[in-house]
């Protein structure tokens, strides 16, 4: 079904107006960082990768603002950009998403604001809504299931997730999704011309140097259509392709050459292959659970049927330069990656969430002709309706949601016990921004006198707040505060992702 194209515009931007609102109402809700949305904002600014790495970090009282300057652009740093570069060559990521950070924290010289990372998310996010009904429309022929489609697509918990998890993981989704309509469009050209390879060659580049699991989707998708090419006896397009993506290595390589060392060595972790398989089902159904809140085994089923009927009919080609890759990049990344999380697989939901919902509107159409566009609708809105009301606590949100603004409250000054064989401090440190703090080495923790200089001459009047990370005995060490200072109540607060928060008063 066709819209004027007046009206089409006008709904897409009514859709994603509804959408960009969404998430800022959701952004205004984030008190907390994960600590590697710490490391999004240090990577782009500060002299090293990690400010753990500081000799005076330990020992010493530190105000707020010594926390504040690894996430934040000073004015004395604002023209000097090398940190952008020369911490991606230390670190394992490519320098795309945090110069597009870098550029977005220049609104905020000499402050940190969360608002910097969530909104470069919702400007790339809005040409993400574009593509995936763009998409849509090119698979379906349908405007108006493109746009319930890009409607639906873009209120996931999984999508929602996506754009306020400050990292580069909305970029790649970005990324993937252009990759894909280009290829889509490519098939649709009788013959390439070689002005039709510009936009391809960027996209190769910019999904290259974004992130490095967006080269398992793009060079499956390449295969798959160099694949068509050749058996349609299309040669010379397919040279055409293969100059082009000779030529984003050329320009990646140049710009980023440290991209070898990268992919050769990567994270320093061990993988076992074997137990590694089993990570599969668990980001199945954290997919499931982000997509389409545990009712994913209905489209699964629906979508292995049309596949199967619509191969028997050979009414129409099934996408796999699409659902190939997708496969491809789900089960590399799966038994690869060091932990099983959603942000892994945020670049590909969106492609998923398309897939599966076509799946489910061709099966509906051909056994239920009628009504077939009621049924899809209504699945979407219970699906819609189940991630505010079965899973309210986005992940990325509401795990901590209140931590920052009652560490606010108590006005108490911080000591944070760090084990340094766990290190996790990026996660609760945006905590030490709030208040003077001091961090311990466990180490010392256990002798007394350590306790007793650390609290001299120290205010603690409106009490302490106290923060432990991974491997320390907590209740042995508030003891031995309780038995140096004044402070005799103990009260425990909060489980952070890697530690314990605790108030004494």
């Amino acid at each position: 079904m066709k819209i004027p194209t007046l009206k089409r515009i006008l709904l897409l931007a009514i859709i994603i107006i509804l959408l960009v609102g969404a998430r800022v109402l959701v952004g205004a809700q984030k008190e907390y960082f994960h600590m590697d949305e710490m490391y999004s904002y240090g990577l782009m600014n500060y002299d090293k990768i990690n400010i753990t790495d500081n000799k005076d970090l330990m020992g010493e009282w530190h105000s707020p603002e010594y926390y504040k300057d690894y996430i934040s652009i000073s004015s004395d740093e604002a023209s000097d950009w090398s940190p952008v570069y020369t911490n991606q060559v230390n670190d394992v990521h490519p320098p795309l998403f945090y110069l597009l950070l870098r550029v977005a924290s220049l609104t905020t010289i000499d402050g940190f604001s969360k608002w910097t990372g969530i909104g470069l998310n919702i400007a790339i996010f809005v040409f993400s809504a574009i593509l995936i009904f763009a998409i849509a429309r090119r698979l379906t022929k349908n405007d108006w299931l493109a746009l319930a489609i890009t409607l639906f697509v873009g209120l996931t918990a999984a999508a929602l997730n996506t754009t306020i998890y400050i990292r580069m993981y909305e970029l790649a989704a970005f990324n993937v999704l252009l990759i894909s309509y280009l290829a889509l469009w490519l098939t649709g050209l009788k013959k390439f011309q070689w002005h039709h390879m510009i936009p391809i060659t960027l996209a190769l580049a910019v999904g290259a140097l974004t992130h490095y699991h967006y080269l398992f989707y793009a060079g499956t998708l390449s295969i798959i259509l160099l694949y068509q090419l050749f058996k349609t006896k299309r040669q010379n397009d397919a040279i055409k392709y293969i100059v082009a993506a000779v030529a984003t290595a050329v320009i990646v390589l140049i710009i980023f050459p440290t991209i070898l060392s990268h992919l050769l060595h990567g994270h320093p972790h061990s993988v076992n292959y074997f137990s590694a398989f089993l990570n599969i089902p668990w980001y199945l159904s954290i997919i499931d659970k982000g997509l389409f809140n545990y009712l994913g085994i209905v489209l699964v089923g629906v979508a292995v049927a049309t596949i199967f009927l619509r191969h028997k009919k050979k009414s129409s080609k099934i996408p796999w330069i699409l659902i190939i890759p997708s496969l491809v990049y789900f089960l590399i990344v799966a038994v690869t990656s060091p932990w099983v999380e959603l942000r892994y697989m945020m670049p590909i939901c969106s492609i998923i969430g398309i897939l599966a919902f076509i799946g489910l509107a061709n099966f509906m159409k051909e056994q239920f002709p009628k009504f077939w566009f009621l049924i899809v609708l209504g699945f979407m809105n219970v699906s819609l309706a189940l991630t505010f009301i079965v899973q309210p606590r986005l992940e990325m949100i509401w795990w901590y949601n209140n931590i920052t603004s009652r560490v606010q409250n108590y006005d108490s000054p911080i000591i944070y016990v760090f084990n340094t064989d766990e290190n996790r401090f990026l996660d609760d440190m945006y905590l030490l921004t709030l208040n003077k703090s001091y961090v311990m080495n466990s180490k010392n923790a256990n002798n007394i006198d350590n306790w007793r200089t650390v609290l001299e001459n120290q205010d603690t009047s409106k009490g302490l707040i106290l923060i432990f990370n991974y491997g320390i005995d907590n209740n042995a060490v508030i003891e031995r505060i309780k038995s140096v200072s004044n402070l005799e109540n103990s009260k425990y607060i909060q489980r952070m992702n890697a530690a314990d928060v605790y108030r004494l008063d």
